[in-house]
């Protein structure tokens, strides 16, 4: 049926039907068996290629260097219910689109740091998993019009190539200095949501007078 398995997904193979054993040939084999078998042996031959055993596809096309930086482009939404749409983009640190950094804890309150929530990433959607508070990062973060750039460690350095991942920590320090911007989000409890779809807009000039006046109430 021409099926392929989407890239970022665990993939562990449990055929719960009878698969011929390797010593069947081909011609022994109905076309049904055939695909069977060739999808086994096809199977075996990737865990064997790859050093983790949990993913066999990727959505990283390539390692990147220490020059250079990999962002997310997240596309935008006017339905908060929508799902986390967006692709991987590889740039020079010298010649990059102006993007933003965000931060948050992996983990939620209770220690949890699964990996079971989905976010879509690429022309086919393919599906890959993230904690729940990196998705709510992303759904707080995502635009209602055009798109945005954003740099999110868990995303953007691949977390299984122990090579990409030092060289990129090594050099977070400049993707922070030469950032447009750091987003810190604190939860869900605590980010205000406007209950329109943007927040109230104040007079520059009003700002002293605002924070003035939050001293004093202290």
């Amino acid at each position: 049926m021409n099926l392929s398995w989407p890239p970022g997904v665990p993939f562990s193979y449990n055929n719960p039907l009878t698969v011929p054993s390797e010593n069947v040939t081909d011609h022994q084999l109905g076309d049904e068996s055939r695909s069977i078998s060739s999808v086994k042996h096809g199977v075996s031959q990737e865990f064997d290629k790859s050093t983790n055993s949990q993913s066999i596809l990727s959505i990283y096309e390539r390692q990147i260097a220490a020059d250079e930086i990999r962002l997310l482009c997240l596309a935008a939404a006017d339905d908060p219910k929508r799902p986390i749409v967006g692709c991987l983009e590889t740039y020079s640190r010298d010649s990059c689109p102006e993007y933003e950094v965000t931060s948050y804890t992996w983990g939620r309150e209770g220690g949890s740091d699964s990996k079971n929530s989905p976010i879509y990433l690429g022309p086919y959607w393919d599906v890959w998993l993230q904690t729940r508070n990196c998705l709510a990062v992303l759904h707080y973060f995502r635009p209602r019009r055009e798109f945005r750039m954003a740099w999110v460690d868990a995303i953007c350095i691949n977390q299984d190539d122990t090579s990409e991942r030092i060289s990129q920590v090594t050099s977070m320090g400049l993707t922070y200095k030469t950032c447009a911007r750091v987003v810190v989000y604190l939860g869900s409890d605590i980010v205000h949501r406007p209950s329109t779809h943007y927040r109230a807009r104040g007079e520059l000039h009003t700002l002293d007078i605002q924070i003035l006046h939050s001293h004093s109430q202290q």
